[in-house]
């Protein structure tokens, strides 16, 4: 006999599957991810999305609020630091690095160089050669038996550092005062320019039976003359140097302090004079292709020469030289 199926049980009054399964099935709502990839993500802000100019700016307030320093200053040569952990005993910087608070930024490169160009524009630095950094700078100026008691590094520049300050700070300035002690370097007993010999006899006459002894060494007046010309020489062409690699000055101020220790007349004994460290440097600051203005002074407390010079239009220089007594 055949086996006949049995119709299914009466629907529940309750039960909507039948209803359901008959209606059409309604879109699935989209999640929020397949919402992100439909929609473009709009660009977060950056920096470098705003145009150069209004960087800028905004580096400047940067530094305002944070109340950067707009001059440094640096007057001593920096030793090296002690590998020993007690920092007491570390040497004391004579500035410290003006840049190693701003780390964040300077982790991008473009917005690195923005940053430290309008640092450096703002930023004037004052540089000083003296009798404490001018034989560790530019050793040529010692007389050869007298070595600097703390040589620079084997790796130092190609040119005088005479305050162990990095390179790149040097060709970066933009604004810059170099103060040079010359007077005060001749006059130290190390020092190859006769004027060391000078203020030693005029200190003590101890010194001065010594400076005797060592007068007799030389053949002639023309001998000493030489030596003296031989300091100047070296001293105009660390400088000469130094400058060649500060690459982006825009301005300078050199000052050549010819007074020495103890009030000593130097007028007949030394060619201190504007010929001599004025007239090279003028041709040498008017090549630079950034400067705008410079001025170069020479002489000490009882008279000076001091010659102030902008570019004007198309290049050419305009300067004025004044003499005060």
């Amino acid at each position: 006999m055949a086996s006949v199926t049995p119709p299914p049980p009466p629907a529940s009054p309750h039960d909507t599957s039948a209803m359901t399964s008959a209606l059409p099935l309604a879109p699935t709502p989209p999640t929020m991810a397949s919402q992100e990839q439909q929609q473009p993500r709009a660009p977060r802000p950056s920096l470098l999305n705003l145009p150069a100019e209004i960087r800028l700016e905004i580096f400047h307030y940067v530094f305002d609020l944070g109340n950067t320093p707009r001059a440094f200053g640096y007057t001593c040569y920096q030793l090296p630091k002690p590998k020993s952990k007690d920092k007491s005993s570390l040497p004391q910087p004579c500035v410290s690095n003006p840049l190693n608070n701003h780390g964040m930024i300077l982790t991008n490169q473009e917005l690195s160089a923005e940053y430290r160009q309008c640092f450096y524009e703002r930023t004037t630095f004052f540089l000083q050669i003296s009798s404490h950094n001018a034989f560790l700078g530019a050793p040529q100026l010692a007389l050869p038996s007298s070595t600097p008691s703390n040589p620079p590094p084997p790796t130092s520049p190609p040119f005088p550092n005479f305050w162990n300050v990095p390179s790149s700070l040097l060709s970066s300035l933009r604004h810059c005062t170099l103060y040079i002690e010359l007077g005060a370097i001749a006059s130290q007993p190390a020092s190859l320019h006769s004027v060391s010999q000078i203020v030693r006899a005029n200190t003590s006459q101890a010194d001065a039976h010594l400076v005797r002894q060592e007068l007799k060494t030389h053949t002639s007046l023309a001998d000493i003359k030489a030596q003296d010309t031989a300091f100047d020489i070296a001293l105009c062409a660390a400088i000469g140097a130094l400058f060649a690699h500060m690459q982006q000055l825009r301005s300078v101020k050199l000052f050549w302090e010819t007074s020495v220790v103890g009030g000593v007349n130097t007028a007949t004994s030394t060619n201190w004079t504007w010929d001599t460290f004025g007239v090279p440097f003028v041709a040498v600051l008017e090549e630079k292709k950034p400067l705008r203005e410079f001025q170069i002074t020479v002489g000490g407390q009882e008279a000076d020469v001091v010659y102030k010079a902008k570019r004007r239009e198309g290049g050419k220089w305009e300067g004025v030289k004044t003499i005060n007594k």
